[in-house]
């Protein structure tokens, strides 16, 4: 048992020296570049990542104000069928439907905060936008069951 867990070890020490040293330099600097064509490869593959995030954050932003407005649209058949409704539904959808317009004019708030946003600041609102989101339709949900009860 003492040797197989020795024989484990060893393996594992010896994968890590072998390939850690090439990133490890790497990180510090120490990697050779050679010649300029080396400085132009590199700085060619900086460029997409930068704008693979960029890319990723305007798909979400577009994707986050698809399903607001999706849910803007709900709302208003929500606010026809309450004009519609009965007393009972009508009071209980007038107090939700009050409460979907506040979470509604906050989350958009929020998607506004995204446009100028740091790297930072991204990840925290992104958080807090897709709370909103979900909350904003578990609220939905919750108003339009008002109409299914009368």
């Amino acid at each position: 048992m003492k040797t197989r867990f020795q024989s484990i070890v060893f393996c594992v020490l010896f994968l890590a020296a072998a390939f850690l040293p090439g990133p490890l330099k790497q990180a510090r600097g120490e990697v050779n570049q050679g010649t300029a064509s080396g400085e132009e490869k590199a700085g060619e593959t900086a460029a997409p990542i930068e704008g693979y995030s960029k890319e990723k954050k305007e798909e979400y932003k577009k994707t986050a104000k698809e399903k607001l407005a999706g849910i803007e649209k709900k709302i208003g058949e929500l606010e026809a069928k309450a004009k519609e409704a009965g007393s009972k539904a009508k009071s209980d959808a007038k107090k939700g439907l009050k409460e979907l317009k506040q979470k509604k004019e906050a989350l958009k708030k929020d998607l506004g905060k995204l446009e100028t946003a740091g790297k930072t600041k991204w990840e925290d609102l992104k958080k807090k936008v897709d709370a909103g989101l979900e909350d904003l339709e578990k609220t939905y949900d919750k108003v339009r069951d008002y109409f299914r009860s009368e």
